[in-house]
């Protein structure tokens, strides 16, 4: 069934008034608001100079009636042709026309009466494979029809909402029009021409509509039919032996159309290579996608043929293959439908392409040429038949996929149904989960990039990272096992040459892995030397200060100048113990807890002490001040007891007192005292003790700790400059 189609005369109505200027009259209602309910016989005959709002009402009746009234216009429009003027006559004649051929289109088309409905199908005892496929291209076909049913009848619900729009914007400027005006005829005419061709457009929308219920109904008779003949399936023995020859004898058929596609594409490249026939080209290569789509109807056709066959060896008795391999096969052949729509997508815009260039090639060279037909139109006819031609397999090719898309899915319906419940459910679960695996290791088989001519892949990554891990794991477990080691023996091994030893053994190993990981992809180290030199150009530019500090670090731990444990003091008056000795950075920790992360580069192009290098122990100066005059023995003695006092000294070496200076107002000495370990790394305590020892020493044996004095002396000459008047008294001192 088909709807039918928009008037064309209602398309040109929609268009031209959906673009007239709309002239709005605040008292002049639309034709829906004027159309109130009442007597239809109190609405006078139209006259094109006097319409009243509802003047349309005059027609809305059926039958006899509807027939009688259209003949009394009919027959009042012949002689209001006589009373116009001839230049208005002309005008109006055409309009006259149109109305008559639409009043008589309108008593035609609504009387006729909507459709019946189609009657319930009768659904057979049972089905077989091939009755059910006839169902299902059946069923694709209505649906087609179907839906371009619905197209068409939205647009015409579309048009003749632009038109009854155009129609109300005449009749509120036809209404605003002065009774007297002239115009007011030819403007009524235009009215009564519009309105009519309205209202067939309407009565046939009407029956469009009953048309796509009638079509809707049948189309879901068809899909209950197809349910039922799914169910009343039935197959024999005799049935897979008939299968089995026709899939054979396709087998054969895809042979021989992909030894074409092959036939087409060689050609192509010898006219593409021959200056000659170059011309030929396109055409060619048409026939090379004309040629894949037979191919692509030969495959599918194979498919639906294997699938009946499995679906005819259900039917007849258990499945012969298990469940796992079976349901491969129906993902193998659903996977190569996708591929085969996506191609057939790909091939339908080319093949439009080329029919639009052949066409218009067509159309110009006719042009050029006078209307004749010149020599090389026969070539763009060629062109334009086969594009035609290949697009017609296409749309075949795609129905086609979709009748088999339908039938592997009956085919999985019937193994669940004989599975059972259950062991569908595994059965499908553990189909799932294997399909989802395989998918998986494609994607991580996939090419990301190249290192050389060995492709690097996500899988490859991934097995350089587990082997990265690996090493790392090795490496940390070998440290543990140091420390451990090192917790027992403080006094054989220091605890700076464990931490060298287990970082070099973790720079080895990780070195190791990423050279095993890299191998282990397939990367070929007899070019990595060439790879590694481009590499290394580019870390010398832009990550100089980087490779900087690891080559300070790995100088530092072969050196030893800087071990872990160390007492240092950097130029900047950074002072810590080295806590350890990183890639990049070397970690401080300074006497009041605060760490201190300093770049490895620093120690070796900046001077460092280091307190704790060669020996743990060391000599400090020890700074303080006595009067003028106090005994110097005496301070030695006081100095040496505050040293004895102090448990930071180094009881193996002796201390000394020193006389270093003399000073403006006192007398300047040093303790100079050996300390231990303990004491190196706490230099400000260790200065504070010695410092409360000496003064309390002091204070014992009464010595004076000086202050600063400052002594003015006043010559003669600068006291006279400041003597008062000649009249003034002396004292004694002459002051």
């Amino acid at each position: 069934m088909k709807a039918s189609p928009v008037p064309i005369l209602l398309i040109v109505l929609a268009l031209t008034l959906g673009s007239a200027p709309i002239v709005r009259a605040a008292t002049v209602p639309s034709i829906g608001e004027v159309l109130q309910p009442s007597r239809v016989d109190s609405v006078p005959r139209p006259e094109p100079a006097a319409l009243p709002a509802n003047w349309w009402r005059y027609f809305e009746v059926r039958g006899k009636e509807l027939d009688q009234r259209i003949q009394e216009t009919k027959q009042r429009l012949k002689p209001l042709l006589e009373e116009l003027p001839n230049e208005t006559a002309a005008t109006a004649r055409p309009l006259v026309a149109a109305i008559q051929n639409n009043l008589d289109a309108l008593a035609e088309v609504r009387g006729q009466p909507n459709p019946d409905p189609p009657p319930p199908l009768a659904y057979a005892q049972s089905y077989t494979i091939e009755q059910l496929m006839n169902i299902v291209r059946r069923l694709l076909s209505e649906r087609i029809g179907l839906q371009s049913e619905r197209n068409e009848v939205a647009s015409a619900e579309k048009a003749i909402a632009i038109a009854r729009q155009g129609v109300d914007t005449q009749l509120a400027a036809y209404l605003n029009l002065a009774p007297t005006d002239p115009e007011r005829v030819l403007r009524g005419l235009e009215m009564m021409a519009d309105r009519s061709a309205v209202a067939v457009a309407e009565e046939e929308l009407r029956l469009s509509k009953a048309e796509l219920k009638v079509h809707e109904t049948l189309v879901a008779q068809l899909a209950n039919e197809q349910d039922v003949a799914v169910e009343r399936l039935v197959a024999r023995q005799t049935d897979l032996e008939h299968l089995d020859a026709q899939i054979m004898q396709a087998q054969t058929m895809l042979h021989q159309a992909q030894k074409r596609v092959t036939e087409e594409q060689t050609t192509a490249l010898n006219v593409a290579a021959d200056r000659v026939k170059r011309m030929n080209l396109p055409y060619q290569q048409q026939r090379v996608v004309n040629a894949k789509a037979r191919a692509a109807m030969a495959m599918v056709r194979l498919i639906r043929l294997q699938a009946e066959r499995q679906l005819a060896a259900l039917l007849v008795g258990p499945p012969a293959m298990d469940i796992r391999t079976l349901r491969e096969r129906l993902a193998d052949w659903d996977a190569g439908l996708t591929d085969l729509r996506q191609e057939a997508t790909v091939w339908i815009s080319a093949s439009q392409q080329e029919r639009d260039r052949a066409a218009e090639a067509m159309a110009t060279g006719a042009t050029v040429s006078g209307g004749a037909v010149p020599l090389f139109s026969m070539l763009y006819g060629d062109r334009l038949a086969l594009a035609q031609q290949t697009m017609a397999t296409l749309q075949a090719l795609n129905d086609s996929i979709a009748q088999v898309e339908v039938l592997l899915q009956v085919v999985d319906k019937e193994l669940a149904r004989q599975l059972g419940g259950l062991r569908d459910w595994l059965a499908w679960g553990e189909f799932v989960l294997q399909q989802l695996w395989e998918r998986i290791i494609g994607w991580a088989n996939q090419s990301l990039f190249k290192i050389g001519d060995t492709p690097v892949t996500v899988l490859g990554l991934l097995r350089v990272g587990f082997i990265l891990v690996i090493a790392w794991l090795i490496s940390h477990w070998f440290r543990r096992v140091l420390a451990r080691f090192g917790k027992g023996h403080k006094e054989a091994v220091t605890q700076s040459a464990l931490f060298t030893i287990g970082r070099l053994f973790h720079y080895g190993i990780i070195t190791l892995g990423f050279i095993i990981g890299l191998a282990s992809i397939g990367i070929d180290f007899t070019n990595f030397a060439l790879v590694a030199g481009a590499i290394g150009i580019g870390i010398g530019f832009g990550l100089q200060s980087i490779v900087s500090n690891f080559v300070s670090g790995l100088i530092l731990l072969f050196e030893r100048t800087l071990k872990v444990g160390d007492f240092v003091e950097l130029g900047s008056g950074v002072a810590g113990e080295v806590r350890a000795i990183n890639v990049r950075s070397t970690l401080i920790s300074t006497n009041d807890n605060v760490e201190i992360v300093v770049p490895n580069s620093k120690f070796i192009n900046d001077n460092v002490i280091n307190w704790t290098l060669l020996e743990a122990y060391c000599r400090i100066h020890i700074s303080f001040k006595v009067a003028y005059g106090t005994d110097g023995d005496l301070v030695t003695q006081a100095g040496l007891e505050a040293a004895d006092k102090v448990p930071y000294t180094l009881k193996e070496r002796q201390a000394s007192v020193w006389l270093v200076d003399f000073g403006d107002s006192s007398l300047d000495y040093e303790l100079v005292v050996w300390i231990n370990a303990e004491a190196v790394k706490r230099p400000g305590a260790v200065h504070a003790a010695y410092k409360r020892e000496i003064a309390l020493a002091l204070r014992k044996y009464s010595i004076e700790i000086p202050v600063s004095q400052l002594d003015l002396r006043l010559r003669n000459s600068f006291k006279e400059s400041f003597q008062p008047d000649s009249g003034a008294p002396r004292n004694k001192e002459g002051s």
